[in-house]
């Protein structure tokens, strides 16, 4: 308090000399008159616009921008260790951001609460418990401020203070596992032990399979707790691990022995209603976290693990586990091939086993053969190669005992051959009416050809078109002028693929791009290509085409009103009549026909027809001009 005070009066103090400062510097900036004259008026200073009263200059408003939302963390610090209840305490900081004060926290371990209250202040340190018999317990967090808004995290309480659990083969075994030995095995140590349970071994083992229970752990409690049935108070109570008498045991059967030592067990009627209490408790503790046999152990008897008396007691345990054969075969449980494959296929598999499956053995043969020598991995997947026909895949498993599982077989129908293309028609100038490409083909395959694939280029530089899918042997498809690629293959029902197959297309250009000098008149037709022809009658009418390539085609019709033209392209000039059919007049008009085929070199030319007029036949007609690149 008495701090806060001399800060006030400091600044106080500083506040009075910086006034001082700045009138003293004022007064030295005013510039002084002679003594005893008057001083002029200062002007006035300009009207500032009052944006009261005019709301265009008043500002806009700023808007508020939402707070963030809150949060909260968890921080940890284990504090101490408690060997005589093997927990350690965990000091648990919550820290909260963005909170409204005040705000609500709640928390769980284990899903269980364990604390509730409210703050104004952040962080809240809690002291909590961690059982160190359990390998990992969840803590969270759930904080609700002021204003209702949420927020929560999670953490696995601090273990570091905790002693690492006993290093005692088996002791980390899991007392929920598959089985490391037989039903056969099982009964035989039964019966080696001289145990009274023999009689029901079968339907024990059976038991124990059907909850999940590691029938090992089942007989290491078993020895521990009463030689195996042949000596204490099991003898008389038929009680596999010396349960003590709760409410739930009547479920089972069960009535109240108390022997006069201070504990009153669970009497069984037989040793299979014991079992079946038995494998309930264990289920319980396995759900609560005790899951290795170390773990339950000690809770079984109540110590703390890794203490004197739960080294000797998890001791007498492992033992008779370490006794018991590791004859519980690995079970396959996928084999996964296709029904029809290439040559080069996947197949996948897995396998389960009491304690870890360690490899794999994968053969094949003809469906009506020897097998081939087989392979051995260690993973579930494997790729292979074979060559046309029917074969069998098989595949087993093996765990670090080197037990076998069983084999476990697939067929499948490998198709090694690709089809093959055998035709591919197209037109080299497209000269259809409707201006539309029509193509044909032809495959064949060892087994039978389901499908083709086409697509299309344009010029030797172009991309590929995206492929089209088809199950006929044909296509119909309109292109834009210029040279075109079309290719097709063929594939099979597993995929394989034939080579492609290329057809080279020119796609004349429409008559409609041009025009001749004089007289042009254009015809319409479904006879002419893309139903238009340019004619002209007038002795000297000319058409003018640029164009850049390597192959020109002069599409026209042929006629018997059709007369003599010329074409000079690069200063070269011929002469062609398009009134003579085969050799002979016409007589009948002949459309879409190739007046003109000329090889050129590579580059930029023009062409210029020009008609020349024949007596009789003053016609000529333009169609299309094929360009090839």
């Amino acid at each position: 308090m008495i701090g806060t005070l001399r800060a006030l009066i400091a600044g106080a103090i500083v506040a009075v000399a910086l006034a001082v400062v700045t009138v003293a510097v004022a007064m030295a900036a005013t510039p002084r008159s002679d003594a005893g004259q008057p001083r002029p008026a200062p002007a006035a200073p300009p009207a500032v616009p009052d944006a009261s009263q005019d709301p265009a200059l008043t500002p806009a408003a700023t808007p508020t921008p939402p707070p963030p939302p809150p949060t909260v963390a968890i921080r940890q610090v284990a504090v101490s260790y408690d060997a005589a209840s093997n927990k350690e305490t965990v000091a648990v900081d919550l820290v909260a951001s963005n909170a409204t004060a005040p705000f609500r926290y709640e928390v769980a371990v284990r899903g269980a609460a364990v604390a509730t209250g409210s703050s104004t202040t952040s962080p809240v340190t809690l002291a909590l418990l961690d059982n160190c018999s359990i390998t990992t317990q969840s803590v969270t967090v759930a904080i609700t401020d002021a204003t209702g808004a949420t927020a929560a995290a999670a953490a696995t309480l601090d273990h570091s203070l905790c002693p690492p659990p006993p290093a005692v083969p088996h002791a980390r075994d899991r007392i929920l596992a598959g089985p490391t030995l037989t039903r056969a095995s099982f009964v035989d140590h039964l019966r080696a032990m001289g145990s009274p349970a023999l009689r029901e071994g079968g339907p024990i083992y059976d038991t124990l399979i059907a909850g999940g229970v590691n029938p090992a752990f089942a007989l290491g409690t078993f020895q521990a707790e009463s030689h195996s049935g042949t000596r204490g108070h099991a003898v008389v109570t038929r009680n596999w691990g010396n349960i003590l008498f709760r409410p739930w045991t009547v479920t089972f059967g069960a009535t109240p022995y108390a022997p006069g030592n201070g504990y009153t067990y669970a009497k069984f009627p037989s040793w299979l209603a014991s079992i079946r209490a038995y494998t309930d408790l264990v289920r319980r503790y396995h759900a609560s976290g005790y899951v290795t046999v170390s773990q339950a152990s000690a809770h079984w008897l109540g110590t703390t693990e890794g203490s004197t008396r739960h080294l000797t007691y998890l001791g007498n345990i492992t033992r008779a586990m370490a006794l018991l054969p590791d004859d519980a075969v690995p079970v396959m449980v996928t084999l996964t091939a296709p029904a029809r494959a290439r040559a080069t296929f996947t197949v996948t598999f897995r396998a389960r086993d009491n304690l870890l499956v360690t490899g794999y053995q994968v053969r094949v043969r003809p469906i009506a053969g020897s097998w081939l020598p087989s392979a051995s991995q260690a993973g579930g997947t494997r790729s292979i190669t074979l060559g046309n026909g029917t074969w069998v895949i098989g595949v087993r498993a093996t765990d670090g005992a080197g037990n076998w599982s069983r084999w476990r077989y697939a067929t499948v129908r490998v198709d090694a051959s690709a089809p093959e293309m055998r035709t591919l028609v197209a037109p080299h100038l497209l000269l259809s009416a409707n201006g539309v490409l029509h193509v044909t083909w032809s495959a064949r395959d060892n087994l039978a050809v389901t499908g083709y694939e086409v697509r299309t280029r344009q010029g030797a530089a172009g991309a590929w078109s995206a492929s089209i899918a088809t199950r006929t042997p044909s296509l119909s498809k309109r292109l834009g002028p210029g040279t075109w690629t079309v290719a097709v293959r063929a594939r099979d029902a597993v995929g394989n693929r034939s080579p492609w197959r290329e057809a080279l297309v020119i796609v004349p250009v429409d008559d409609r791009a041009y025009h001749f000098s004089a007289s042009t008149s254009l015809a319409t037709d479904t006879h002419y290509y893309r139903g238009t022809l340019s004619r002209t009658a007038a002795r000297g009418s000319t058409m003018t085409i640029p164009f850049t390539g390597s192959w020109l085609y002069l599409v026209g019709t042929i006629g018997p009103s059709y007369g003599r033209m010329s074409i000079t392209i690069d200063g070269e000039t011929t002469t062609i009549d398009t009134g003579t059919w085969k050799g002979g007049r016409a007589t009948t008009n002949h459309h879409r026909a190739v007046l003109l085929s000329a090889a050129l070199a590579p580059g930029d030319h023009v062409a210029v027809i020009t008609n020349l007029r024949t007596p009789g036949r003053p016609w000529i007609g333009i169609d299309a001009l094929g360009i090839s690149e």
